[in-house]
């Protein structure tokens, strides 16, 4: 029987099936995955094979000496991070997004400036104008062929410091320095001659949408949130559709808000609930805090900053795990398990169906083991 899905991996939810018949291009890491699903992986304390009883009571072990606890990842399905949650607010731990540093970025600068965003569908139904601003030319290609699904007539346009990367002639490119220029003079009739293409679409346009990773460049985010800002203020219409979307960062957002009232980096405590999105981070609390589990079911390349002891719950495939004290391999929602995930966009939710049998845990049944 062929079972259709949604892809657990990215920020669209493609839809695929067991026998890889994909309703759009699949995502690289779908495909990594689905090519190394076949093989078997095993609990690991300190790079070698333990049975799952073993190693739970080791993590039991470091969890009960350790002195200060940090939770990172947070790569995982609703019920995964409920059961992370439980487990912060009983051990009295800090707790963040792998992605932590977006998200900090991106609320800090809405804070301040004021966030005129909008939803997937929007820029799909919508948008005549998209500006990219991302340095992953893979995912910049998965929306650009999202969006050239639609009807509507639109003009794609990037802003990235890696023109040698974009390929495609109807992308319109702009150095970061060159959309610096163009929006402070773009009232002025001063700007660069190679602007003119830029601005012919600009002046035609009648709803603008900036497509957005924000990582750590806060020059840049802050210049696109008051260019949007001003254009609102005038007779155009713009929005903004951030796009760090994998691994669940708008359910964990959002679990994080419906739990404590705040968007992640945060130290449960005696006193209650405290929040500091500069402060409560990985590199900070490394330097205090002994232990750290770190959870992630779908990203197995990401590079992880380790504190004194460190666990990791997750991608039965991830490329570090021997470097970990202990290793324990899960089911992935969407793949080997039911699951509940938030679409990037934090608009709606995405129901993922199991596909594969597994003989693994999942993340919130690891989790009532160790609590």
């Amino acid at each position: 029987m062929k079972i259709k899905n949604n892809c657990p991996f990215c920020f669209l939810g493609c839809e695929f099936s067991l026998e890889k018949r994909f309703k759009n291009k699949n995502c690289d890491d779908l495909n990594d995955y689905l090519f190394q699903s076949s093989q078997k992986t095993h609990p690991l304390i300190k790079g070698k094979q333990v049975s799952f009883d073993v190693a739970i009571n080791k993590i039991r072990e470091l969890i009960l000496r350790s002195h200060g606890i940090h939770l990172d990842g947070l790569g995982c399905d609703y019920e995964g991070l409920k059961s992370i949650f439980n487990f912060a607010e009983l051990h009295r731990t800090s707790i963040d997004h792998m992605e932590g540093e977006n998200i900090a970025n991106l609320n800090l600068i809405s804070q301040r400036i004021g966030g005129h965003f909008c939803t997937l569908g929007e820029v799909f139904k919508r948008s005549d104008l998209i500006i990219f601003s991302i340095e992953e030319i893979n995912v910049l290609e998965t929306f650009r062929n999202f969006l050239l699904e639609s009807n509507k007539k639109r003009k794609f346009l990037v802003i990235s410091n890696n023109k040698n990367k974009i390929n495609h002639p109807d992308l319109i490119s702009l150095t970061e320095n060159d959309f610096f220029d163009l929006i402070k003079n773009i009232n002025k009739k001063t700007y660069l001659e190679k602007s003119k293409i830029f601005l012919k679409h600009f002046n035609n346009s009648k709803f603008i949408t900036f497509l957005c990773t924000f990582n750590q460049n806060h020059k840049l985010t802050e210049k696109i949130f008051s260019f949007v800002d001003n254009l609102n203020v005038s007779n155009k219409r713009a929005s903004i559709l951030p796009i760090n979307g994998k691994n669940n960062i708008s359910g964990a957002v959002q679990y994080s808000l419906w739990k404590t009232g705040y968007p992640l980096r945060v130290q449960f405590s005696d006193l209650g609930i405290q929040y500091n999105p500069l402060e409560f981070k990985s590199e900070l609390l490394s330097e205090n805090k002994e232990l750290q589990i770190y959870t992630c079911c779908f990203d197995f390349k990401k590079d992880i900053k380790m504190f004194k002891k460190n666990i990791f719950i997750g991608n039965p495939f991830f490329k570090h795990k021997k470097d970990f004290d202990v290793f324990i391999p899960t089911k992935i929602p969407g793949i080997h398990d039911k699951g509940l995930i938030f679409r990037g966009d934090g608009v709606t939710a995405v129901k993922l169906n199991k596909i594969i049998d597994s003989d693994n845990k999942s993340v919130s049944e690891i989790f009532k083991n160790i609590t």
